[in-house]
């Protein structure tokens, strides 16, 4: 991918280069600003001679028999942009990765200094612990490198009660990229036993499709035997939870009333068996048995695989808590599958009832279950605050593609980690070469303001990686979406891999203002600059004024001339496709 412009009025730059640039002045604040880490340059940066043109240069002392030219006001540098507010992905990916070790239990095959566990050691080679590592000092680096980094620490307290709730689909084996792998799952409870303590509990369940799959699976996968062992020998307080074992009598029933998806327009829904649901039964519409081991949690750790589905698009972050609905034996030949609204009037209507553009029924039941997952407490009650706390990191080392059921497995090699629902599936899907802007269960979902899910926009998602550069640079292969079911060909890929590309930039003189003009085929999401005014590394947005998104003019208030001609602008598209350039 080439970011030279149209022009060669304007220089590309790295984002190496320029934090080099910042040298003294900003480094540590520039770097943390930007990627949000602290350590990812280990080598001593050499300034480079910007301090003249970022400083404003020294006052001419007027004669005392000289009229001082007059001079302009100067425009306050506000508002600031603050990084903070936004939800941070990390995406670990590693393109050689040799994929998942084999021998249980899958220790990690160097001695990391926090490693709680000694000298167990693995001989054979462990990719997957190495980048859920790797995705973890992204997503927090403070401490790296030192025996008390403890990267889930802001999330999981010593004594917590955690569930860490992978893909587990069916009772085969985990080679063709369907269920969360045993070996990615082990440095997910190292590292949530780092943070929880031995004071605290780990439980590692999932409702699967039918009630008698979960055993066989446990033991067919190895993740078992991985279990066992780390209570055994290292006194992990870790237990397997099979979500299907409750009784409906013991089992909360969610009514999320008003605030139900499916309250929200007038349908028949029906179930996944094709069966009509009704207002008031139990479960029924907008009304869900939950298994109590969810509820009962002060932290869900989601460990889903990244894969393609038949009526969703995908099934990572969002589409894995269908597992926290317990499959109760039933009337039907396969059990009652997941009480929840797979369906519609309006989809059947339209002969096709899986296909993308005529299913609206499944992104509710899916964004219902998030919500029920935050909001709801421990009896089941819907509250205006989150009432646990939540991770999401992603299984994306082997992807799925071609089918939900009997998927083709790619190698992607990748690790995402987040702590919203939203944010984790769209940045996901981009990985996996999908538009987002697709998938309702990302765009819908978002957009209802009562007990959110995550940010609206992408322009509130900030992406971080190894190297500060977008997922343009890395992920510009599509994966095949369903097509053995029902084929989401032609609907769900992504077409723009490019980044933003900038037409015309200036400062206005008159009016104080930085203007720059875009054009980007996908929109542009958002805009800023980062600059050094005072001696201290500040940031701004910019605001469309003219134009659309697609080629328009975005401007912001600028303090002065000097300080412009230090400035970096970054901007992105809705893809997540970043740019990086420095203007003369």
């Amino acid at each position: 991918m080439s970011n030279k412009p149209a022009s060669d009025k304007y220089l590309p730059m790295s984002r190496r280069t320029f934090l080099r640039g910042l040298g003294v002045l900003a480094l540590g604040t520039a770097v943390e600003a930007l990627t949000g880490c602290s350590s990812i340059l280990t080598e001593s940066p050499t300034a480079l001679p910007l301090t003249a043109t970022l400083l404003p240069p020294t006052a001419t002392v007027p004669s005392p028999t000289t009229t001082p030219s007059p001079t302009a006001t100067p425009v306050p540098d506000l508002p600031l942009f603050d990084w903070a507010t936004l939800a941070p992905v990390a995406v670990a990916h590693d393109p050689l990765a040799e994929g998942y070790p084999r021998d249980l239990p899958f220790d990690p095959d160097s001695a990391y200094p926090e490693y709680p566990f000694g000298n167990a050691i693995a001989r054979t080679t462990n990719a997957a612990y190495r980048l859920v590592r790797e995705a973890l000092r992204l997503f927090n680096p403070a401490g790296y490198g030192t025996p008390g980094w403890n990267p889930l620490g802001r999330i999981i307290q010593p004594g917590d009660r955690v569930l860490i709730k992978p893909n587990l689909v069916d009772a085969g084996y985990w080679q063709n990229g369907q269920m969360t792998h045993p070996a990615f799952l082990r440095p997910v409870i190292d590292y949530v036993y780092r943070a929880c303590g031995p004071g605290g509990s780990i439980m590692l369940g999932d409702a699967p499709w039918s009630v008698d799959v979960f055993p066989r699976l446990v033991v067919n996968t190895g993740i078992q035997d991985m279990v066992a062992y780390l209570a055994a020998t290292h006194g992990v307080p870790i237990k397997l939870v099979d979500l299907n074992v409750t009784e409906p009598q013991n089992t909360p029933l969610v009514d999320l009333g008003t605030l139900s998806e499916l309250r929200q327009v007038q349908r028949t829904w029906y179930d996944a068996h094709g069966k009509a649901m009704h207002d008031g039964d139990d479960p029924g519409i907008g009304r869900y048995r939950i298994a109590p081991a969810v509820l009962e949690a002060d932290v869900i750790v989601n460990v889903p695989k990244a894969k393609v589905h038949c009526s969703g698009g995908i099934t990572v972050a969002m589409k894995n808590m269908v597992g926290l609905i317990p499959a109760w034996d039933g009337p039907y030949g396969d059990g009652a599958l997941k009480e929840c609204a797979h369906t519609s009037d309006v989809d059947q209507a339209g002969g096709r009832r899986g296909m993308y553009l005529e299913n609206d029924t499944i992104w509710r039941s899916m964004a219902d279950l998030n919500r029920i997952l935050l909001y709801a407490d421990a009896q089941g009650t819907l509250r205006a605050t989150p009432q646990r706390r939540y991770v999401c990191l992603v299984d994306a080392l082997t992807a799925a593609e071609a089918s939900q059921y009997q998927p083709q497995p790619f190698p992607l090699n990748t690790v995402i980690i987040g702590a919203d629902p939203i944010s984790v599936d769209a940045v996901t899907a981009r990985c996996m070469g999908f538009d987002p802007r697709q998938l309702k269960s990302v765009m819908q979902a978002a957009v209802r303001q009562e007990l959110p899910l995550g940010p609206s926009t992408p322009a509130r998602i900030r992406v971080i990686t190894a190297d500060q550069r977008g997922l343009n640079a890395h992920f510009r292969q599509v994966l095949k979406p369903e097509t053995q079911i029902y084929s989401w060909e032609g609907y769900l890929e992504a077409r723009d891999f490019d980044p933003p590309r900038i037409l015309a930039t200036g400062w206005d003189e008159h009016s104080g203002t930085l203007q720059v003009t875009l054009h980007d085929p996908s929109g542009v999401s958002w805009v800023r600059v980062t600059y050094i005014a005072d001696g201290e590394q500040r940031t701004k947005d910019l605001t469309l004024v003219e134009g659309s998104t697609v080629e328009g003019l975005w401007s912001v208030p600028f303090p002065r001339r000097e300080a412009f001609s230090g400035a970096i602008l970054l901007a992105s598209d809705a893809l997540f496709n970043e740019m990086m350039q420095k203007p003369l």
